[in-house]
C-alpha cells in the first residue's frame, strides 16, 4: 500500500500527492475515502472529485435537480466527512495524518454548480466539516496561487459566513493574472491541432488555431 503524499511548505501544487481512494486498501461496506489528502502547515485539505455535470433540466431548476445534487454533492460531502472522521479516530492508514490543525474539504465537479454552496435544500445536505463545492474551472485558477496563499485564501473563505455560500470564483474577489498553469501547458503541447499558442515551448507568433 503506497504511503500518503505530504505537501511540504513551499512546494508547488503540481507536486502534491494524495492517498488515492482506489490504492489505499481501505474499504468498509463499500464505503470510500476521498481522492486526495493535502497536508499543509495550516490545514489538512480533503479533496473529492466528481465527474458531475448538470442536465439542461437541472440547470433550469426542474424536479431532477435534487436527485442530481444528492448523487454528486451530497455523496462527495459524505466522503469528506467520513475521511475526516477516520483521521480523527486515528484509523489506519489515516493515522499518519495530523489532527493538530483544521480539517477542511473541497468537492470538485466537472462543471459549475452555481448555487452549490448556497445551503439551499435543492443542493444537497451540508458536510459536518467546513467545505466548498468547486468547479474545475475555479480549481484551475486557485491551484495557480502560491501554496501558502491558496491555503490562507481557502481558510478565509470557509471562515466567512457569507463568502462560504458563494461560488469560489466570486469568493476569491478580484481575480488577477497568475500566469500559466504548467499542468495545462504540458497538456496543450501534446495536441497537434494547436498550431501555435503562447505556451512555453511553443511559438508565440502567427495565427492561433484551436
Amino acid at each position: 500500500m503506497p504511503e500518503a503524499g505530504w505537501a511540504r511548505e513551499g512546494e508547488s501544487h503540481s507536486r502534491v500527492a494524495g492517498l488515492r481512494e482506489w490504492a489505499q486498501g481501505w474499504r468498509q461496506a463499500g464505503e470510500k475515502s476521498v481522492d486526495w489528502i493535502w497536508v499543509t502547515p495550516k490545514a489538512v485539505i480533503l479533496v473529492e472529485c466528481k465527474s458531475a455535470r448538470l442536465t439542461l433540466g437541472a440547470r433550469a431548476g426542474d424536479a431532477s435537480l435534487p436527485s442530481l445534487t444528492k448523487r454528486y454533492l451530497t455523496h462527495a460531502r459524505h466522503q469528506l466527512d467520513r475521511t475526516a472522521a477516520l483521521i480523527n479516530a486515528r484509523t489506519h492508514p489515516f493515522d499518519q495524518f495530523p489532527v493538530d490543525r483544521p480539517i477542511v474539504g473541497i468537492a470538485v465537479t466537472s462543471e459549475p454548480f452555481y448555487l452549490g454552496n448556497s445551503t439551499l435544500d435543492e443542493y444537497g445536505s451540508a458536510s459536518t466539516i467546513p467545505s466548498l463545492a468547486v468547479s474545475l474551472r475555479d480549481l484551475e485558477y486557485w491551484v495557480c496561487m502560491p501554496a501558502a496563499e491558496a491555503v490562507d485564501t481557502l481558510l478565509g473563505i470557509l471562515n466567512d459566513p457569507e463568502r462560504r455560500t458563494w461560488a469560489l470564483h466570486q469568493a476569491l474577489g478580484e481575480l488577477r493574472d497568475l500566469g500559466h498553469n504548467p499542468i495545462l501547458d504540458a497538456a496543450w503541447r501534446e495536441y497537434d491541432f494547436v498550431e501555435q499558442r503562447d505556451y512555453p515551448g511553443r511559438a508565440t507568433t502567427g495565427p492561433v488555431t484551436v
